[in-house]
């Protein structure tokens, strides 16, 4: 049975706003203004990569993406941002080959005072920001969500977060479903709600749940550990997708742990393994997404000789649980600028 368009989030996140507006309203007139200013926003991943099996047989340089874009501060509590993706059209559409493609990848407006932050438009989604902080090399490789499509990095839509203290913080979204290169095509929504738990300086944990109701309701969690302290950084997570695709049963389960150690200022070395699984249906000999289920192996160094510029030599293996499709091991030059 469908959810009638997610009503009562919408009225949750509506009412929220207002009432925190209303709240402030006063106390920023009688404020000093702040003179607006803005920021560019430059970032590019780039490579180069050779196969160490010789059985694909590739070698090259590649730029993998590129953001550019301009925030504004409209004052200390309004912001707003415009970024563009440029990335390979390959990431978009399977089987496309290697193309360019450029959409809008943030358009949001964002209000922040204390406690609470509400983002409208075009905006970041909530369900793998904090792991790609813990994670810490989205240029080498994507969060496991991220990589196997259990969710969308943008999506149109708002979402609300209120920190309730320095430890415990809450969020709650609603978005279109489709992420930010396909239209929306319907009327469905994919509400999600998320807590955050810092039971320390060093340790967290977060919790998320959304769904999105179509033929079937497709529903994702996700569970996330991370410590952090002046050197070691590590993360464990779990991810599960039931009724992928819209399909009733048809079930994902993704398991993700990295770390990460610094040996000077400069230098550090990471490690990551991620399991991807799915479940066998009815009459089927192998798991419905045998062709896609695996293991991935990732280690390597990173050199950071400015804040704005990451250098790291890496190696990184797929081993797919289809004993048909042979391993994937790469090595990588990888860099990320980010102003």
């Amino acid at each position: 049975m469908l959810i009638p368009k997610n009503r009562f989030a919408l009225l949750f996140l509506f009412s929220t706003l207002v009432n925190s507006y209303n709240c402030d309203a006063q106390q920023i007139v009688n404020e000093e203004k702040i003179t607006p200013y803005g920021k560019p926003i430059i970032r590019f991943f780039s490579n180069f990569h050779t196969d160490l099996s010789n059985e694909f047989n590739e070698s090259a340089f590649e730029i993998t993406r590129t953001y550019l874009g301009y925030k504004y501060f409209v004052n200390e509590y309004f912001s707003t941002e415009v970024k563009i993706d440029i990335g390979n059209l390959g990431d978009a559409l399977s089987g496309s080959g290697i193309k360019r493609y450029t959409h809008f990848k943030h358009i949001a407006l964002m209000y922040n005072k204390d406690k609470f932050t509400w983002y409208f438009g075009l905006i970041p989604t909530k369900m793998f920001k904090v792991q790609e902080k813990y994670w810490g090399h989205r240029y080498l490789y994507k969060t496991l969500p991220d990589e196997h499509e259990f969710g969308y990095s943008a999506d149109a839509g708002t979402s609300l977060e209120y920190r309730f203290n320095s430890y415990i913080s809450a969020d709650i979204s609603v978005m279109n479903g489709e992420g930010f290169i396909k239209p929306q095509l319907d009327n469905t929504f994919r509400t999600g709600f998320g807590i955050t738990v810092r039971l320390s300086e060093h340790f967290t944990t977060r919790f998320y749940y959304d769904f999105i109701a179509k033929e079937e309701i497709q529903s994702t969690f996700v569970g996330f550990l991370g410590w952090k302290d002046k050197r070691l950084t590590f993360g464990i997570e779990v991810d599960y997708m039931a009724n992928s695709n819209y399909v009733l049963n048809q079930n994902q389960t993704g398991y993700s742990t990295y770390a990460s150690y610094l040996l000077s200022k400069k230098f550090e070395i990471f490690g990551r393994f991620d399991k991807l699984a799915s479940n066998k249906l009815e009459g089927m000999e192998n798991s419905w997404n045998n062709s896609n289920d695996g293991q991935a192996i990732i280690s390597g160094i990173q050199f950071q000789p400015v804040d704005e510029i990451k250098i790291a030599l890496n190696y990184r293996n797929w081993y797919c649980t289809d004993t048909d499709i042979s391993n994937q091991p790469f090595l990588f030059l990888s860099f990320e600028f980010n102003l």
